[in-house]
């Protein structure tokens, strides 16, 4: 059966791949090296930043602290970072 499942959530994906920008993954508030590696500043403002993997093509957000406050597809970063900066 979760073989089934996996397979299916898979194949969904595959069919549909702008269902991850609408995802945001659970997260544990972490601290982070700030993005010194495989990271790019995506946007800024007032400390907090919207960041993107340079090998995944994930997304996450860090706080002024360099502590990282979620991360998931680009859509869902992207409304979330605008609710915590603007």
């Amino acid at each position: 059966m979760k073989k089934f499942l996996i397979e299916a959530a898979m194949t969904t994906l595959a069919a549909n791949p702008s269902i991850v920008d609408n995802i945001s993954m659970p997260n544990i508030n972490s601290p982070t090296l700030g993005g010194v590696c495989f990271w790019n500043d995506i946007y800024s403002v007032k400390g907090w930043r919207l960041q993107q993997n340079t090998i995944t093509q994930h997304y996450r957000i860090l706080d002024p602290n360099n502590i990282r406050r979620a991360y998931g597809g680009l859509t869902a970063m992207e409304k979330l970072f605008n609710r915590i900066s603007g």
